[in-house]
């Protein structure tokens, strides 16, 4: 989404985010913690990364994640509390569509209608909410566009999700294969205050005025700086042995839905507001915990979280929460941004199978949410996931793919022509094989997607154009590892390796270059598929190399992997012949 304005808002600022940061950073030790936190590497120890390590400082390895449809949300007219707007949905076909569907839904404010005035906003999770637009999408060709708005009203001074659902279909004339998405959640937050507010693209703990709480829905007071209204009275007169009960969702098509596995934390405070209590719970299938009422003159707060694993490092939510004594018995409902809750839930389902595949794993990955990026990248030097506004499982599991290749597989290399890459175009030899491993990790991780030529690469052909060029379409590459490995032997297809073997030859697959430095050889780690296919051979034909490839010839090669009783150097040939030779 490109096209949403960020306007200039100067207001007090709460630190919320950073004093939830501490107590997550605090909360390794406590007993629902599922693995602690470790230390990012520095740069210097990336300095030492294996041989075949090439990327420079600021170099990220860049993946083109495109929309279908390219969406942008507008509002038109000043944010006043009560005043009207015109919500505005602007998109552009980045390929050509033959149909779908746009939803337009407020969550925010259809969970204020649910419960009513007086109370913190709730809507049901599981139960569908209401579209306040609904579209269905005819034929529009590529680079054409398309154009809705929906009036409405605002409600008072608060802060407000507009999030709209996209589901596409159409052909894919463009190359780009799995990096083309279909269907997509785009959002925006409308920050409502006198004097006019702004619009921004997710949710901002910052911007909040001093003394309020950071949460979604209409403005309210820390507890312990109220002073006046009904809260005050029954802060002092309430008192219960009961429970407060907390509800923590995400987003997700038109539903809240049950953050099982996250965690929620809680501070109680005194009458002098001081916390003497951090609670931590672990959100269960039904997504409610309970908290102990609040006594007269007490209040909890707090925020939600997704945990730490062995998988991913955790991260705070910036959504806030509060209790006081006259909720006690009331259900608070806690919504975690659908960005990181989705995001953590795939890093966890992705990465444990491509870790057994690949029989490698790492240190926990950081991750990041970028939602101005519709792309995704790893970023080597922070060893870090950056994830954009559309990223799905497939999405996740190939840049994991990139991250365990940099820690665990002998390193990332430097390659040319890779800036926009195509699942079925040449781009170049280095490109193509490191590209190729990423794309094959995530047919292992997320098979269920299909969105890589029918979810293995088994029928996986180049485009036209690059049918000459195979060693350099990444997909070539993807579907050579998958018939070094599978069972599934069609003609040319000769081979079932263990995909532990596979990996340990790329892992440590060295060639020897062809000229000398003080009179002796030098030796370079693999970094086109050329090299992986005579290591896999454990020797060099030049005649053969020169018809298929277009790049020099080693002069030797080298690997550490022992090789399987079924082994057969020809038959290995007959594969990659297969994929990758022309």
């Amino acid at each position: 989404m490109k096209s949403i304005r960020i306007d200039a808002c100067r207001v007090p600022v709460v630190a919320w985010a950073a004093a939830a940061a501490l107590f997550l950073a605090g909360c390794s030790d406590h007993p629902l913690a599922v693995a602690p936190q470790q230390a990012a590497p520095d740069t210097a120890a990336f300095a030492g990364s294996p041989p075949g390590t090439a990327w420079q400082a600021g170099e990220i390895i860049a993946d083109n994640f495109t929309p279908r449809l390219d969406l942008a949300i507008k509002v038109v007219g000043p944010l006043v509390p009560l005043g009207p707007v015109v919500i505005q949905l602007e998109a552009t076909a980045n390929e050509a569509i033959a149909g779908g569907t746009v939803e337009l839904v407020l969550p925010t404010m259809a969970a204020m209608a649910y419960v009513g005035p007086d109370k913190q906003p709730r809507f049901p999770p599981s139960s569908k909410m209401p579209a306040i637009g609904s579209w269905t999408l005819a034929q529009i060709p590529k680079g054409g566009t398309w154009k809705q708005s929906t009036a409405i009203r605002l409600p008072e001074k608060g802060y407000y999700q507009v999030v709209v659902d996209i589901r596409t279909t159409g052909p894919d004339h463009s190359g780009l294969g799995p990096y083309l998405l279909d269907d997509g959640h785009e959002q925006a937050w409308m920050f409502v205050i006198e004097g006019g507010g702004i619009l921004t693209r997710e949710f901002k703990d910052s911007i909040f005025p001093d003394r309020i709480v950071p949460q979604p829905g209409p403005f309210r007071a820390l507890p312990g700086g109220r002073t006046k209204g009904r809260s005050a009275m029954q802060s002092a007169a309430s008192s219960s042995s009961g429970s407060t009960w907390l509800e923590v969702v995400y987003y997700d098509g038109r539903r809240y839905v049950p953050a099982e596995g996250a965690d929620v934390y809680g501070r109680l405070y005194g009458q002098a507001d001081t916390s003497r209590t951090i609670d931590w719970r672990r959100i269960p299938r039904n997504g409610i915990v309970a908290y102990p009422c609040a006594q007269p003159f007490e209040y909890w707060d707090g925020a939600a979280s997704v945990p730490g694993t062995e998988n991913a490092r955790g991260m705070v939510a910036v959504y806030g929460w509060d209790a006081e004594p006259y909720e006690c018995g009331d259900t608070i409902q806690v919504t975690i941004p659908r960005a990181i809750y989705v995001t953590w839930s795939h890093l966890n389902e992705v990465i444990p199978p491509i870790r057994r595949h690949f029989g490698y794993s790492r240190p926990p990955v950081r991750w990041r949410i970028d939602l101005t990026l519709e792309g995704s990248h790893f970023n080597p030097r922070q060893d870090m996931l950056v994830l954009g506004s559309r990223s799905d499982k497939w999405v996740v599991a190939h840049e994991y793919g990139h991250a365990l290749h940099h820690t665990s597989l002998g390193g990332l290399w430097r390659t040319e022509n890779c800036q926009e890459h195509y699942i079925n175009v040449a781009s170049s030899y280095t490109c193509a094989f490191q590209e190729g491993l990423a794309d094959y990790a995530a047919s292992i991780g997320a098979p269920a997607t299909a969105r890589d030529w029918g979810g293995n690469y088994e029928d996986f052909r180049p485009d036209h154009d690059s049918r000459n060029r195979p060693a350099e379409v990444e997909g070539s590459v993807a579907a050579l590892f998958r018939d070094l490995i599978d069972t599934t032997n069609e003609p040319g297809d000769s081979t079932t390796y263990s995909s532990t073997y596979v990996v340990e030859v790329f892992r440590t697959c060295r060639v020897r270059s062809s000229k000398r430095v003080r009179g002796r050889y030098v030796w370079l780690a693999r970094n086109d598929v050329t090299d992986f296919v005579w290591c896999l051979e454990n020797r060099i034909n030049s005649a053969v190399h020169r018809s298929n490839f277009a790049i020099s010839v080693a002069s030797g090669v080298s690997e550490n992997a022992r090789e399987p009783t079924n082994w057969n150097a020809d038959h290995i040939r007959s594969t990659w012949l297969k994929n990758v030779g022309r």
